[in-house]
């Protein structure tokens, strides 16, 4: 049985780039890591609309701003039970024949499991696409979900948790946006028949972000709400040496 006690910061005590420093300096070196592995966000393009975290049912009148031609929607979401059918997640349009959501990222239920889905509507509302994802959302987990679409190359895409799952390819056009449109979080602008069960927390870009600056924002929502709090911690027992 060792009985002796751990000397943290001395020469023999295995701790790497820290050996050698004292208490202090152990917690100045651990507050500036975890400073600087706080994603840099900087260069990726400012959303058209970032509210903060919603609940289903949350409508508001449309917008040029939101109605660009190619673009990229996230959403960090948490569903709160299964879900049933074609739930709204977040959407931009009309629910009314002859025309449907500009577009819509939904959380499918296919085959029971739901999973994510964009669809979208292009060139003179004629033309349309859908795209899915591969993950099933579970309840009670959070997810990022992302979708993109590409007017100059034809190309919309489902990301889940930073990572790219489903591509589509059609003939390249600017979505199409009916007059009346609105936007709905958790639901459709003009219906309520699909509402989302849980949290949505969305933001619209009037881009193509690329698949690195997606995951990067991933990243930054999973570790940034945790860094403050740890280096908070961290000032406070340096505070007490």
């Amino acid at each position: 049985m060792n009985t002796q006690p751990t000397v943290w910061g001395g020469a023999n005590s295995g701790e790497g780039q820290f050996a050698g420093m004292g208490v202090a300096a152990l917690i100045q070196a651990a507050i500036a890591n975890l400073t600087a592995a706080i994603p840099d966000t900087s260069g990726i393009p400012t959303a058209v609309y970032l509210p903060g975290l919603q609940f289903s049912g949350s409508v508001a009148p449309g917008a040029a701003i939101l109605q660009p031609a190619s673009l990229t929607i996230t959403a960090w979401i948490t569903a709160s039970g299964p879900q049933v059918g074609y739930p709204a997640l977040v959407s931009y349009g009309l629910d009314t024949p002859p025309s449907y959501e500009s577009y819509i990222l939904q959380a499918a239920s296919v085959d029971g499991n739901s999973s994510a889905q964009m669809y979208f509507l292009t060139g003179t509302g004629v033309w349309s696409g859908s795209v899915y994802g591969t993950t099933k959302l579970q309840p009670n987990v959070q997810y990022f979900l992302t979708a993109t679409y590409d007017a100059v190359a034809g190309v919309a895409s489902i990301l889940v948790d930073g990572l790219r799952e489903g591509s589509l390819s059609i003939k390249p056009a600017p979505l199409y946006y009916p007059s009346g449109s609105g936007l709905g979080i958790g639901r459709k602008f003009s219906s309520a028949a699909n509402n989302f069960t849980g949290s949505v927390s969305p933001a619209i870009y009037p881009v193509v972000l690329t698949d690195a600056q997606i995951y990067t924002l991933y990243q930054a929502g999973i570790l940034s709400p945790h860094i403050p709090a740890a280096i908070a911690q961290l000032t406070s027992a340096l505070a007490l040496l």
